[in-house]
């Protein structure tokens, strides 16, 4: 019975967080998207770079935004100018105005990120039968279940009707989120002024977090390896068009997205386990890192659709085991009144490195293909290994 309450109470947000899982429908297919309309891997990849920069301008002043205005209509106008942007990439195939489209949409975007959970938690806070952990947690799982519906749904319609449907299809379900949001989603949220005293003091304590964090024993290691694996990245714009190189149908593309997503669920699942096998957080993360370089060089032996699947698979499994070792790991040696800023400086260097190996990546995959420049990616784990290996593996490893 409480839990039927419970789920009664959170009804409009487990609907709002669906709808807005089933906008992920195009993002098996935009890289083959862009491609197919005569855009270079270099161009496709300057507009990922162009839309990654748009948070780190604009991810404070929309938290402002937030903050005086309130959380849902800070994130049902981003929902709602994502999803307009989003249907607007189909009507040109002109690279600056895609650019400015994606740039403008990742700067919407921001709008959301973040005001959304903290949407969620005031909402669960005024609430008697749930807690913040059941309420992010039933949510997710509604988003977790729109996007794996959209993901096997937009294989039916890219036979049918052609990816560029798909744009339509995802920005129409965010637009719908946005007025959905506004009209059915409560919000339980004290609006208060925001002084630029606030935001200097901010800024304040994002330096000294940052300066904590570079001198720090392990934590700057740990940053290294973070900056290092963001080239990692380059993985989200090879991947498609690996898969047609090697022939894999179109339609299939985004069954094999959606099974990524079941094997994420399953294997970070098993990331105690993994732990486990090896002892200590460190060598679990270097053993994760031996056996993801292996399977990027690989990459060179896959002549099938069946194989590049299986890989792409496998990638997506051990990411799923490691990140939440990586994440503890990391967050042992962070002391708590700096760790908001820490992580903000972690998540802006991994966002710049980010956005450096995306541009790298698409020249490369213009001069030797997508398959050599993943082959290339497992290079990458030789120096992150041996940052690991600098580490003092004693208090905290475990």
């Amino acid at each position: 019975m409480e839990l039927r309450e419970e789920l009664r109470q959170l009804a409009p947000f487990c609907a709002l967080t669906f709808i807005t899982g089933t906008a992920t429908a195009i993002s098996a297919y935009w890289v083959i998207y862009f491609n197919q309309i005569g855009l270079s891997f270099t161009q496709i990849s300057f507009m990922l770079a162009l839309a990654s920069i748009a948070p780190m301008i604009f991810e404070v002043p929309t938290g402002a935004v937030a903050d005086a205005l309130g959380r849902k209509i800070s994130v049902t106008a981003g929902f709602f100018l994502v999803g307009i942007a989003t249907i607007a990439v189909a009507f040109s195939d002109s690279f600056y105005y895609l650019a400015g489209i994606l740039f403008f949409s990742a700067a919407a975007n921001t709008l959301q990120t973040g005001a959304f959970d903290a949407w969620i938690v005031d909402y669960a806070k005024s609430l008697k039968r749930t807690t913040v952990h059941s309420a992010l947690s039933k949510t997710r799982s509604f988003a977790f279940a729109g996007a794996f519906i959209s993901l096997v749904a937009s294989s039916f319609i890219t036979a049918q009707y052609g990816i560029k449907m798909l744009w339509i299809f995802s920005g129409a379900a965010m637009a719908v989120a946005g007025v959905y949001g506004y009209l059915f989603c409560p919000e339980n949220f004290s609006r208060r002024q925001i002084h630029v005293s606030m935001l200097r003091h901010s800024i304040s304590a994002s330096v000294k977090g940052a300066k904590y964090a570079l001198t720090h024993r392990v934590l700057k290691y740990i940053l290294a390896v973070t900056v290092i694996t963001a080239f990692f990245g380059v993985w989200q714009i090879a991947w498609q068009p690996l898969f047609v190189e090697v022939g894999v149908p179109l339609p299939h593309i985004g069954i094999i997205f959606a099974a990524l997503m079941l094997v994420a669920i399953a294997f970070s699942a098993l990331s105690p386990r993994f732990k486990a096998l090896f002892g200590t957080d460190r060598r679990a993360l270097i053993a994760g890192e031996i056996i993801s370089g292996i399977l990027f060089a690989s990459v060179l032996f896959v002549s099938s659709s069946l194989q590049s699947a299986a890989l792409f698979l496998l990638l997506g499994a051990i990411g799923s085991m490691t990140n939440p070792i990586y994440e503890s790991y990391f967050h042992k040696f962070v002391p708590s009144p700096q760790r908001a800023t820490i992580s903000s400086f972690k998540s802006w260097l991994s966002n710049g490195a980010g956005i450096i190996a995306v541009l790298a990546g698409g020249l490369a995959m213009d001069t030797i293909g997508p398959r050599m420049t993943m082959a290339a990616l497992s290079v990458l784990v030789i120096p992150t290994i041996l940052l690991y290996l600098r580490i003092d593996d004693g208090r905290g490893s475990r």
